[in-house]
């Protein structure tokens, strides 16, 4: 499963689940993972001052871009990282956790401290030929996690499905007006809130494994998160060469 950090790494989930979706304006509420249907938290960071949202790329994320489609161009997708500006995001997730759920939120904050989480996203990106730097790339690692955990599947996407998402995303990207605003420091919210999303789906779908309960509770939070984040329903969509159909 997409991006994996060191085994002495954990992700406690004593007493209550917290699940992040960053990018959607949606509250957090939370939750407990043992007792009752699991009302997952979604969480987002700041409301993004970017010219294009995740969720304005709906329209053509339901398979109706056809593919092959020419992607936007580097400059657009690409951003120049800033590390004070990576801490600033990092806290500003945190903070955001910490107004509905103390304990997560310091749960968050050494994950995020202790592990170097977008330099594991380059390294997971790099066979595919794929950087963290490139917002399609980082929406491409969000999706396919996403994609997966709905399914219980921790498998790695193939290299073919992997690219094809991006370009799906990069094409979107490129066919929605107003993207083409976005600062650096937009950008690498965007980019860093995606990967960080990732990470936390990915940690929670391996902790439900052999779990077969929590395995469905992880599985509807994260399916709810998508379509809040996105505004795509991936119960209904397959992960092909082509993107998402």
């Amino acid at each position: 499963m997409p991006i994996r950090l060191p085994r002495r790494t954990r992700l406690q989930l004593a007493g209550r689940l917290q699940l992040l979706v960053l990018g959607a304006l949606v509250a957090a509420v939370p939750a407990r993972a043992d007792h009752g249907p699991a009302k997952l938290a979604a969480l987002t960071n700041r409301p993004s001052q970017a010219p294009v949202t995740p969720r304005a790329l709906a329209p053509r994320l339901d398979g109706s871009l056809p593919p092959g489609r020419l992607p936007a161009p580097d400059e657009v997708l690409t951003y120049r990282p800033d590390p004070a500006l990576r801490r600033r995001n990092f806290d500003i997730f945190v903070d955001r956790l910490r107004a509905h759920d103390a304990g997560a939120a310091d749960n968050l904050d050494r994950l995020l401290t202790d592990n170097d989480v977008i330099g594991a996203a380059r390294d997971w990106l790099k066979p595919y030929g794929m950087r963290p730097e490139n917002v399609a790339d980082a929406m491409a690692v969000y999706l396919s996690t996403a994609w997966g955990a709905v399914r219980g599947s921790e498998a790695d996407p193939a290299p073919e499905v992997m690219r094809g998402l991006s370009d799906q995303l990069a094409a979107a990207i490129g066919a929605t007006p107003g993207f083409t605003r976005a600062s650096d420091a937009e950008k690498q919210e965007l980019a860093e809130s995606m990967i960080v999303q990732a990470v936390i789906i990915s940690r929670h779908a391996s902790a439900a494994r052999d779990r077969p309960d929590l395995q469905r509770r992880v599985s509807e939070a994260v399916a709810r998160g998508a379509q809040a984040t996105f505004g795509v329903d991936l119960t209904a969509l397959d992960l092909t060469a082509d993107g998402l159909r």
